[in-house]
């Protein structure tokens, strides 16, 4: 089997010959080139090639294109602080003192903002390594895109004037589903709803607010055929019956949920779990060992692995060591700690920045 295939199969809740490896390396990927976070997002000869460096040392089954929540906030007017080695951050928000919905003339399209870049970047990726990777498209989910718009108002909102919240909700939901579909067309074989900001929710919120919006995008991306996810970081296992009840063929978790027990949640809905390495901790100030280690016991705890993705739970950070972020492909490929594939008995594998 491809890369691709074995990650497809793992979403079919198939039983492939071993488990799937999606590093989320938004702009990490410019570390590897040497290329700054904002540079990396505006220039796409220099996107491809970080991503492309991200597919050749970190041997993914499935890779992110981008991990870029303010492209669709950008589009819809909102105004970004460019970082060298973090995403851009949204710091206004047209709808702060506007409690409006737009109409649906005012979603993203193709020509919109940065989208050009991000599909063109796609397509070429696609062309290059998407025979054998399967190609990650990331979008906004509609929560933390209404705060974008709306900003710190959106929570009392919730209580305020609720319907005014679904209403947004169901724009925001929509802007998913037409980026998503865009991404799928320019040859995105799984889109990523990431919403962030649903962790500050309930379960009984989350399911009021969120569960319509987010079934229609992951029921539009199936009937669209393509393969979809939601990832929500932070500690999310309380959340969890919700967001597999959204209908998503995957849930990302990160570092604060126990793996073992969000995967015996998710299997009771018939929904793959991806997850879950340690950004900071392990990933970021930990040695390539230490993570090869922590990624056979993280294997280990988890007996049946139908369904189980190994990832990052969020978008790796921009100052992980390649050799830290390339030890995870060799552990799964082994498979548990009971056949090490200990670093020191391998030749070194040099990690050159180009």
């Amino acid at each position: 089997m491809t890369p691709k295939e074995i990650l497809f199969s793992t979403l079919r809740r198939e039983s492939p010959e071993r488990t799937p490896w999606v590093p989320l390396a938004g702009v990490h990927a410019g570390a590897l080139t040497r290329c700054p976070a904002d540079e990396l997002l505006t220039d796409g000869g220099r996107l491809l090639t970080a991503l492309l460096a991200v597919n050749r040392l970190y041997r993914p089954d499935g890779q992110a294109v981008t991990y870029d929540l303010s492209l669709e906030a950008e589009c819809l007017g909102c105004d970004l602080r460019w970082h060298p080695s973090r995403p851009p951050s949204v710091f206004s928000h047209p709808l702060a003192d506007n409690m409006i919905v737009p109409c649906e003339c005012t979603l993203p399209g193709p020509e919109d903002g940065r989208l050009p870049l991000v599909l063109d970047v796609t397509a070429r990726l696609k062309s290059a390594v998407g025979g054998f990777t399967a190609l990650i498209g990331v979008v906004c989910g509609p929560f933390t895109l209404a705060s974008h718009l709306r900003g710190g108002a959106l929570f009392s909102d919730l209580y305020d004037d609720p319907r005014y919240v679904r209403d947004l909700l169901d724009y925001c939901a929509k802007s998913a589903l037409r980026l998503g579909g865009l991404l799928g067309g320019a040859g995105a074989d799984v889109i990523l709803v990431a919403d962030p900001l649903a962790v500050q929710l309930s379960p009984d919120c989350f399911s009021a607010f969120l569960t319509p919006p987010l079934r229609m995008v992951f029921d539009g991306l199936r009937a669209a055929g393509l393969f979809s996810a939601l990832s929500v970081c932070g500690d999310v296992i309380g959340l969890l019956p919700a967001m597999c009840r959204t209908g998503p063929d995957a849930v990302f978790v990160g570092e604060d949920v126990d793996l073992p027990l969000a995967k015996s949640v998710a299997d009771r809905y018939n929904v793959c779990i991806g997850g879950n390495l340690p950004l900071n901790s392990l990933l970021l100030r930990g040695t390539p060992q230490a993570v090869l280690d922590h990624t056979a016991a993280l294997l280990d705890a988890v007996p049946d692995r139908t369904g189980l993705i190994l990832a990052t739970g969020c978008d790796i950070p921009y100052g992980v060591p390649p050799e830290n972020g390339a030890a995870p492909a060799r552990a799964v490929r082994v498979g548990s700690r009971r056949q090490p594939a200990s670093l020191k008995t391998r030749s070194s594998t040099h990690f050159p920045l180009l």
